[in-house]
């Protein structure tokens, strides 16, 4: 009976709208606790609706980002290790967790993930986080980064802005160069206007991009919306929302 007690205690807690605000998780620590919960034997549908709630709520008040937005997640074999050496969680599950926010904060978008094929996962801004987090393949393979450029491109889809989350481990037929060209022939073809903006999930300093309306991140942290919208609004809106911060 005290087990039960304390274990509805526990759910409670988690799934408490004021209490998650208060704690000031991160969302993927949320994610960690899930993936370790599903190999326990008792771990029943109450935990894992608990931890989606909690998650939903740590993700309610990173800004919006206005706009047709185009997320890219790299699912490639290399994404595949951990995301630090102390971590279990892997670069492919931070990538696609950041990926799913990103829907959920976008005005409008389009999903796309990527290895030696590309794949359009369906996800939703309605849909549970961790739900649909699990739910997309991660097969491995090359990391072909120009598929998603090629088929924005391809298809004439007009976006605001591309965000890619990867390692950045890119492979041939571009060995020899960077992703950069693909993003050109996008603006060139499509939308001239077109941010792009490349989270190196890894810090490997092997970013892909260069050049006016590009927005280079090196690690990761649901902070990287808001850092978005400062580097579209231009650099002072960057180095004021920096100083309100720190001076």
């Amino acid at each position: 009976m005290l087990h039960l007690i304390i274990s509805v205690k526990v759910y409670e807690i988690i799934s408490d709208a004021d209490q998650v605000r208060r704690s000031r998780q991160f969302p993927f620590r949320f994610l960690s606790a899930y993936k370790e919960l599903q190999s326990v034997p008792s771990a029943t549908s109450k935990v894992f609706d608990a931890l989606e709630t909690a998650l939903d709520v740590s993700v309610e008040n990173i800004p919006r980002i206005a706009g047709k937005t185009a997320i890219v997640v790299d699912v490639s074999g290399s994404m595949k290790s951990a995301v630090s050496q102390k971590s279990k969680m892997t670069c492919a599950e931070i990538g696609l967790l950041l990926g799913v926010i990103a829907t959920r904060v976008c005005e409008e978008s389009i999903f796309l993930s990527f290895d030696t094929q590309l794949y359009r996962p369906t996800v939703s801004a309605r849909g549970g986080v961790v739900t649909q987090v699990r739910n997309i393949p991660v097969q491995g393979g090359s990391t072909h980064m120009e598929l998603p450029f090629n088929h924005l491109t391809k298809e004439n889809i007009n976006v605001d802005r591309i965000i890619v989350f990867s390692d950045n481990q890119c492979n041939s037929p571009y060995s020899k160069g960077t992703i950069q060209k693909y993003a050109d022939a996008y603006r060139k073809s499509v939308n001239p206007s077109c941010w792009v903006h490349g989270v190196d999930l890894q810090g490997y300093s092997t970013q892909q991009f260069t050049g006016g309306k590009t927005n280079l991140i090196s690690g990761w942290s649901e902070k990287i919306f808001e850092f978005i919208t400062l580097a579209e609004s231009g650099l002072e809106t960057l180095v004021g929302r920096v100083e309100s911060i720190y001076f």
